[in-house]
């Protein structure tokens, strides 16, 4: 199982503020984008949403921006 070390700029992925979008980087240095979610299936989903949100005071989540419409 991979492990997340840390996390960098979180924005808000949704208006209602279940998901949050952010740069995860892996044990092993490996830096991937990642949607977390209060209402994910997989444990560390919810257990990063968690994290992001309790830690917002030092890493503030940016604004919900809806898609452009064409």
């Amino acid at each position: 199982m991979t492990v997340w070390v840390s996390y960098a700029d979180p924005v808000y992925a949704s208006a209602d503020g279940s998901m949050i979008n952010c740069q995860l980087t892996l044990e092993d240095g490996t830096v991937v984008p990642f949607t977390a979610s209060k209402n994910d299936v997989e444990p560390y989903g919810v257990e990063l949403y968690d994290t992001i949100i309790a830690n917002q005071a030092s890493i503030p989540i940016g604004p919900y921006v809806p898609p452009a419409r064409n």
